[in-house]
This record gives structure tokens, C-alpha cells and sequence, in this order.
């Protein structure tokens, strides 16, 4: 009788196979988390503000600086939140950058020491986007989150991973009813890009 390669390199015991299924299982994981950073995608619904510090470790935990999240959303939909929730992760406070275009926080997290936040909403116009200058370097520590992020131009951050997360608001069961104190729930779809 002729035995095939494959079944000599195994043993045949139940235990066994159950040991060699765990390895190549973990042997696979292992590739995709290190893949996954490259290209990976999630959709998040929260229902009120104070779940966005769930969206902001998800964030956190799964991309490693330096990588700049593009942020888009409505007027209102939570992207200055989003920013808050992550700078109250690493250990500082953020304040939305709408009139100075961008701030930066310096953080206590071991990994991550700074934060750049821009708002991009006051620019108008090439001429305004031209301003960004594509070569601004960012340190290997760094995290960028750019509010209004479908202006920025693509060759800014050239060479940095990007994230784009879009945030959108959901129609709550009870929208008719809703007076301004029940928070609107929103959808939160982010992408390597």
C-alpha cells in the first residue's frame, strides 16, 4: 500500500490533529493582524455620545502611529467628539481647531506621544488647501485626525497609513418625538485607505 507524503508528516491521533488545527489557526491569525492594519475595515453603531469612547480604543488598539484618520461627517455628526474621546484615551484634553486650523496635544500613552488635530472646515478653495504643506513631517509616535477630511489634498501625508471613518446620523425609532434630548444614534464606517 502506498501512503501520500502528507499523511506521514502528521500523526494520526484525534489530540494531535486538534494540536496541528490550533497552530495553523493561530499561525493565521497571526498573519491577518499583521496584515489587517494595511486593510482594514469596520462599521460601529453607537447610540449616544458617551459610547464614542468604545469607537475611539477600537481606534486606538487596531492602528498603530503614525496614520492620519480623515474624518467626514455633517455638520454636528460627532468627528470633534470622535477626537476628544481619543485624546481622553491617550490622557489629554482636545478643543476643537475651527479657528486655528490645527492643534496638537502631547500625550502621557507610551506608544502614541502626540496628537495633531486639524479642522479643515474654515478652508475654501484650493488656494486656502494649498496652504497644507505635503511634506509636514510626522513623527513616528504621531497620530493625525483631520476633521472636514474630503479637503484635504491627497499628496499631504503622502506615505502615512490612512484611515478614513465616516459618521453618519442614524433616524432614531422615536426621530418624531425626539425634542433635542435624546441623542441621535450614528453609524460609523472606517477604512484603510
Amino acid at each position: 500500500m502506498k501512503v501520500h507524503p502528507r499523511t506521514t508528516t502528521f500523526k494520526n491521533s484525534y489530540e494531535d490533529k486538534n494540536s496541528y488545527e490550533e497552530l495553523f489557526r493561530k499561525s493565521r491569525e497571526a498573519s491577518r493582524r499583521k496584515e489587517s492594519e494595511d486593510q482594514m475595515e469596520f462599521e460601529m453603531v453607537i447610540q449616544d455620545p458617551t459610547e464614542m469612547k468604545k469607537l475611539a480604543r477600537k481606534l486606538l488598539e487596531n492602528f498603530t502611529p503614525p496614520v492620519v484618520f480623515i474624518l467626514i461627517g455633517d455638520l454636528g455628526a460627532g468627528k470633534t467628539t470622535l477626537v476628544k474621546a481619543c485624546a481622553e484615551e491617550l490622557g489629554t484634553e482636545a478643543r476643537s481647531p475651527s479657528f486655528s486650523i490645527m492643534n496638537e496635544y502631547r500625550t502621557s500613552h507610551p506608544l502614541i506621544k502626540k496628537i495633531i488635530h486639524m479642522d479643515l472646515y474654515r478652508l475654501n478653495g484650493t488656494e486656502d488647501v494649498e496652504l497644507l504643506d505635503p511634506d509636514y513631517e510626522i513623527e513616528e509616535n504621531t497620530i493625525v485626525f483631520v476633521e472636514w477630511g474630503e479637503k484635504l489634498p491627497s499628496d499631504v501625508f503622502e506615505g502615512i497609513k490612512k484611515v478614513v471613518c465616516r459618521i453618519e446620523r442614524l433616524k432614531s425609532e422615536n426621530a418624531e418625538s425626539n425634542t433635542g434630548d435624546v441623542p441621535e444614534p450614528r453609524r460609523i464606517i472606517c477604512e484603510s485607505i
